[in-house]
C-alpha cells in the first residue's frame, strides 16, 4: 500500500501538519462483501494457474477511504487473516494505516477488540518549539495523530508519501511523548524512488 499523493509536500519527519479533507464513515460490511470477493477471485485464479504474477508475489493490498472514524472491527481481521491480502486505509492527507492478512498469522484474535485506527493530520498537537526545533533540520515536516489505544494489538504499519524528489533522503518518526514533553526518535526509512516512507507502528 502506499500513502495517497494529493497532498503538499510531505516530510523527512513525520511531525508536520497536513491539509484537511471532508470526513467519510466507513461501511465494514461493503468492505467485507469485497474481502470476499476478492479472496474468492484470487484463489479461483490461482486454483486455475492463471493468476497475476504480481498478484500473487505480492498479494492485493485493498484501499479503504479513512478520512473519519476508522475503528476495524475484528471479523474484518479475522477474513484477512493467513490470506495475502492488506487493509490500507487511506487518510487522505498522503498517509495511509496498514494490516496486513499475512502479519496475523499465529495472532488470537478471539479475545481482541476493534483496532481504533482513526487519524487526524490537520491539527497541531505538538508544541510550537519542538516542531519549530525539528523543521530547521529537515525539509519540510508534517504531524500525524493516530487514536491512542495502548499497544496495538497487531502489527500495524504507516505509509507517508513524501514525493518522489524527495527519493533517496531519510525520513524520521518522531513520537511525541506527553509526558516527558520530548520527541522519541521511533523509526527511520529510506525514502523509494516512488516517493514512499513506511514505518512500523
Amino acid at each position: 500500500p502506499t500513502g495517497g499523493s494529493e497532498t503538499e509536500e510531505d516530510s523527512e519527519n513525520s511531525t508536520s501538519q497536513g491539509t484537511a479533507t471532508e470526513e467519510t464513515k466507513i461501511d465494514w460490511n461493503v468492505i467485507t462483501e469485497q474481502i470476499q470477493t476478492i479472496i474468492t477471485k484470487f484463489f479461483a485464479m490461482m486454483s486455475a494457474g492463471v493468476g497475476n504474477v504480481e498478484l500473487a508475489d505480492g498479494g492485493y493490498s485493498l484501499d479503504i477511504d479513512a478520512r473519519g472514524e476508522a475503528k476495524v472491527p475484528v471479523s474484518v481481521l479475522q477474513q484477512v487473516k493467513d490470506k495475502n491480502v492488506t487493509l490500507a486505509l487511506q487518510t487522505g492527507y498522503g498517509v495511509a494505516l496498514s494490516i496486513s492478512g499475512g502479519d496475523l498469522n499465529g495472532k488470537d484474535l478471539v479475545s481482541m477488540k476493534e483496532i481504533d485506527l482513526t487519524a487526524k493530520c490537520n491539527l497541531s498537537a505538538i508544541p510550537k518549539n519542538l516542531v519549530e526545533t525539528k523543521a530547521m533540520q529537515s525539509f519540510c515536516t508534517r504531524q500525524v495523530w493516530v487514536k491512542d489505544t495502548g499497544v496495538f494489538q497487531v502489527p500495524v504499519a504507516m505509509h507517508v508519501h513524501v514525493g518522489k524528489e524527495n527519493a533517496g533522503r531519510m525520513a524520521y518518526l518522531y513520537r511525541y511523548d506527553a509526558i516527558t514533553g520530548k520527541l522519541v526518535l521511533s523509526g527511520c526509512f529510506l525514502v523509494t524512488k516512488e516517493g514512499q516512507a513506511m514505518f512500523a507502528l
